[in-house]
């Protein structure tokens, strides 16, 4: 996010509902130990 305000000025605009995560990786491992699936593009 904060490379994202450098590069454009600005914070992007989030869909209602969506909330910012400090580490995306520890999120995962959370998600999956929950039951998540984490399918890879």
């Amino acid at each position: 996010m904060n490379g994202i305000k450098k590069k454009k000025g600005h914070f992007p605009k989030l869909t209602d509902g969506v909330t910012i995560t400090p580490s995306g990786v520890a999120r995962i491992g959370e998600l999956q130990q929950q039951g998540y699936s984490y399918i890879r593009p």
